[in-house]
């Protein structure tokens, strides 16, 4: 009797585990899945819009028309995939200070409200991320991820 009960719950331990790793061989897969169709999609982001940041004059946070141009090509990217969230990492001009985040912040509206203004509903912008004192990159990229938009279930 006792081996009976000590089988049966080896054979249900083992099936549970069993299926435990397919779960996890599944989700494993799937991540894998989503990790290519998210790096697909980037790539066609940056074929439609030629570069994935748009670049600012020292201590400006003014879009230039070479900068507008991009931002409204990535609008229409934007626009077509209506489950795709951006996040803006913006720079500054390199001086290790708080004038250089503001300008940074500054850059990053100016960027957030042109793509508003080209379409992007606001909500799908979801962060803004300001770059360390010293970045020298006077730019601000966008990132598409695979975040959930709200609404967009």
């Amino acid at each position: 009797m006792i081996s009976l009960a000590v089988a049966a719950a080896t054979i249900a331990c083992s099936s549970t585990s069993g299926e435990a790793n397919d779960a996890t061989d599944q989700d494993q897969r799937l991540q894998l899945k989503d990790r290519e169709y998210l790096e697909a999609l980037r790539e066609e982001f940056l074929e439609i819009s030629g570069k994935d940041y748009v670049e600012f004059e020292k201590g400006s946070s003014e879009l230039s028309p070479t900068s507008q141009f991009r931002l409204e090509r990535q609008a229409i990217w934007l626009r077509s995939y209506s489950t795709i969230a951006v996040r803006l990492e913006a720079s500054g001009d390199g001086i290790e200070r708080v004038e250089d985040r503001r300008l940074a912040m500054a850059r990053a509206l100016a960027v957030r409200e042109h793509l508003i203004e080209a379409g992007v509903p606001g909500h799908r912008v979801v962060a803004i991320d300001v770059a360390e004192p010293g970045s020298r990159r006077q730019q601000v990229l966008t990132r598409i991820d695979a975040f959930q938009v709200a609404g967009s279930e």
